[in-house]
């Protein structure tokens, strides 16, 4: 199936989960912030039905949490969630490193080096956005060269909340993503180099230090100023054009 006949199945609470999940994991719309039924759909142009469809699809990926008959608010992980959201990442990242370390170095190696590259050219720009998004898909790579698919199906289940701390953090964390940086080009080396032996440890100091990084994030969630809410959601998830469900476009 093409992408194009794909996107043309898509139901109108799958749009409308699309564009939240890409607003939440983007950093579009802050952790911990309260998303009205009513407002979406005043959004959105459409009835409630669909935005509760897309909801229950977001509550799914762990992206937010519905109270019956109170709120829904985006996810914000306690710190015991924060350290055991980190420990679970390295432990199936690790495994999944170290097997495409074995099974597809080489090809694993040429894929880092471009991601690098394109990291560098972030950093050197300061576009952080843009950092957190060849971040993802830095630590995708060991995903799709591991040949297990029951570490990548355990991954994608996650993949939602780990993409969007990371956005968050990237943006947020003292240091960044200077020293992010750096250490993915070390990481990088070893599979360029064929010196496997440091790669758990060194994907552990990466990937468990976001429990730091995180604590001190929260402190500096986004404020949404005088904008009132509905004007800021349009900003923020659609494009401006007109969409056949009603006023405001789902893309």
């Amino acid at each position: 199936m093409t992408a194009s006949l794909s996107r043309k199945a898509e139901s109108i609470g799958d749009k409308i989960a699309r564009t939240l999940k890409e607003a939440i994991v983007e950093g579009a719309i802050g952790l911990g912030e309260t998303l009205s039924e009513d407002t979406l759909a005043e959004t959105f142009g459409v009835s409630r039905t669909p935005v509760r469809e897309a909801l229950r699809k977001l509550e799914i990926q762990g992206l937010v949490d519905i109270v019956p008959k109170s709120a829904t608010r985006v996810f914000q992980p306690t710190l015991d969630q924060i350290v055991e959201l980190t420990e679970f990442r390295f432990t199936i990242e690790s495994s999944a490193a170290e097997l495409a370390y074995a099974r597809h170095r080489e090809s694993v190696a040429k894929r880092l080096s471009e991601i690098v590259e394109s990291m560098s050219r972030c950093v050197n720009a300061g576009d952080t956005k843009s950092y957190g998004a060849a971040d993802t898909r830095f630590h995708e790579s060991f995903y799709a060269h591991c040949d297990n698919r029951y570490l990548v199906s355990t991954y994608e289940l996650n993949l939602a909340q780990v993409a969007a701390l990371r956005t968050h953090l990237a943006s947020n964390s003292e240091h960044e993503p200077s020293r992010s940086f750096r250490e993915h080009q070390m990481i990088r080396d070893i599979f360029v180099d064929g010196d496997g032996e440091q790669l758990k440890e060194l994907l552990r100091a990466h990937i468990l230090r976001t429990r730091e990084n995180y604590t001190n994030a929260l402190a500096q969630q986004r404020q949404l100023g005088e904008e009132t809410r509905i004007d800021y959601l349009r900003r923020v998830l659609v494009n401006g054009t007109q969409a056949e469900t009603g006023t405001v476009p789902v893309p």
